[in-house]
């Protein structure tokens, strides 16, 4: 078959699936800072936002920093040190931090956040 290569296909999905994981958070991330703020945390309480935020960190790498891509793959100009990995960190950590700004029920999400160990 004239295809892709099978290492370069399954690179291009993992990239495809990184860029839509990021627009996903990036989308949560504007819903939390919207007048409807405590109902979205709520809902997204109520749907278990934070077992798939725990899910999600442990999948995460964060032992060392994301390569700098080429300067012709820059997002956002020639000083930009931005790739997919990064920009699905910022994203994920910005999702927390609107999640837990919470003005009433805190201590509820702390609950669930943090393990017996981290609250004693």
């Amino acid at each position: 078959g004239g295809g892709l290569p099978h290492d370069t296909h399954e690179s291009l999905k993992a990239l495809a699936l990184l860029t839509h994981q990021v627009e996903v958070l990036f989308v949560l991330c504007t819903m939390l800072a919207g007048k409807r703020k405590a109902e979205v945390q709520e809902r997204l309480m109520e749907l278990g936002i934070v077992p798939a935020l725990l899910r999600m960190f442990d999948g995460m790498d964060w032992s060392c920093p994301p390569a700098v891509p080429p300067p012709s793959e820059r997002i956002h100009g020639p000083g930009c040190e931005c790739n997919p990995e990064s920009a699905l960190r910022i994203q994920y950590l910005r999702l927390v931090h609107n999640l837990c700004d919470m003005e009433n029920d805190y201590a509820r999400l702390k609950h669930q956040l943090l393990s017996t160990e981290e609250l004693a």
